[in-house]
């Protein structure tokens, strides 16, 4: 059969050989709006190849097509999990009886729970332990344990002779493109991506991250490339590109900025015009803000806009005593993912029973947020309460202006 796909050179001894996912469009509700890859890596060693990472179920053909570009798959000896979730692994029990008949499968002691758990494997996952070095093949690997970054299986494994770090989810974007290096993309592009994946992906583990990224340094190791399991890879200046934005994003203080972000939703648009009356307020103290009507505005979005924000202003009417659905859904994605702006506002109208300013008010004191006085009305806002809208906003700007250094 005519090989429809091929492997892709990374070094001297490394090949690409993952799969581009176009069509995806939402991950566990993380919009995808530019698709993904399933990264994986071949290795080759002495009489045989070291196989990093499998891909997504459904990727088979793609995935061996590129590799048949590479070696017989039956050359295929040893394979390196070093996540267990199922867009690295689904393919795997496909995958095995195509490989040598011996293959061997490595993993943490989480990884092999998991890939077991999944699968039932008929054979023994061989245990890696974190800070070990093993000559595999002939070729020399570290592997270094992550866990929970962002599962508690995830590992690291670092290729010596060809400098590459294999970072699985760590480092990683959802991405679809042609491209494999962040030096052949749309740089821009690329860093939003980034951004939005470790907003939605990495931000509940952050002070796992940077404690990790202390212990890193103190390895020196000697990278020529990060290859992560999602997007694309990163190599000369774009190695320093992505760890310096992960040390910043790992740190609350560091990653905040003069940004307010207004995230409400309206029944008749009254807290519409509370909301507008608010970002007037915030920029008339010279600091920026983002406007975000959840209706319009997927919770993807307002996670990623929410990572850098020094501040956050929360509008909702009430609703069955209550908030609107569309905000507690969009409270409910963020707070999982630990956001903690440094000030909050609650704001909102109702029609006979005052509640969503309380309810918000308790969201952004369980968020850390410092709680700035709300304001609320009674059915349609006054020109008095839109200039207590203006003024709040201000008093969140200033509080932003006094707190957070440019």
């Amino acid at each position: 059969m005519k090989k429809l796909f091929s492997a892709e050179k990374m070094s001297t001894h490394c090949h690409w050989v993952g799969v581009i996912d176009w069509r995806l469009r939402n991950f566990h509700g993380y919009l995808t709006g530019r698709g993904s890859t399933y990264n994986a890596y071949l290795v080759k060693g002495e009489g045989g190849y070291v196989l990093i990472d499998t891909v997504k179920a459904g990727f088979e053909d793609e995935f061996m097509s590129r590799i048949e570009t590479v070696c017989d798959p039956r050359e295929i000896r040893v394979v390196v999990s070093n996540h267990a979730e199922m867009d690295h692994t689904g393919a795997l029990p496909q995958l095995l009886n195509r490989f040598s008949p011996d293959c061997r499968i490595l993993a943490s002691r989480n990884g092999a729970k998991a890939i077991q758990a999944h699968f039932s494997l008929d054979r023994e996952i061989e245990v890696i332990k974190s800070g070990q070095t093993a000559e595999i093949l002939g070729k020399e690997f570290v592997f270094l344990e992550t866990p929970m970054i962002h599962w508690p299986d995830s590992m690291l494994t670092y290729f010596v002779e060809d400098k590459i770090l294999f970072s699985n989810d760590a480092f990683g974007m959802h991405l679809a493109s042609v491209e494999r290096w962040y030096d052949e993309f749309d740089s821009a592009l690329a860093y939003e991506e980034a951004l939005r994946y470790y907003a939605n992906i990495i931000t509940p583990y952050s002070q796992i991250v940077a404690k990790f990224l202390d212990k890193f340094d103190s390895l020196a190791l000697d990278i020529d490339a990060i290859a992560p399991d999602h997007g694309l890879c990163w190599r000369g200046e774009g190695v320093e590109f992505i760890l310096g934005h992960y040390k910043r994003w790992a740190s609350v203080e560091k990653r905040r900025s003069r940004k307010v972000a207004v995230v409400f939703d309206t029944m008749w648009e009254s807290t519409e015009l509370m909301a507008r009356h608010i970002a007037q307020g915030v920029r008339s103290e010279g600091v920026a803000c983002v406007v975000l009507p959840v209706q319009e505005s997927h919770r993807t979005q307002i996670a990623t806009e929410l990572l850098e924000t020094g501040a956050v202003a929360l509008g909702s009417p009430t609703l069955n005593a209550g908030l609107l659905p569309t905000v507690a859904d969009a409270l409910c994605y963020v707070q999982g993912l630990k956001f903690t702006p440094k000030f909050g506002l609650a704001f909102g109208s109702y029609g006979w029973g005052e509640v969503s300013v309380k309810l918000l008010n308790e969201s952004l004191g369980a968020m850390g947020a410092e709680c700035l006085p709300s304001v609320s009305c009674q059915y349609v806002p006054t020109d008095a309460v839109l200039l207590q809208c203006r003024e709040a906003g201000a008093r969140l700007a200033a509080k932003i202006k006094e707190e957070i250094a440019l």
